[in-house]
């Protein structure tokens, strides 16, 4: 049973991470255009 919780807590830990890496990464493309266009 607590290895069950844990896969569930870890997969929900590694989907907020990936969402929160998706934009930094969103961000960091937009400040790159942003200075290219200056």
């Amino acid at each position: 049973m607590g290895g069950f919780f844990d896969f569930c807590f870890y997969s929900k830990l590694m989907q907020t991470l990936s969402k929160y890496a998706i934009l930094m990464k969103k961000e960091d493309f937009y400040d790159s255009r942003i200075y290219q266009s200056k």
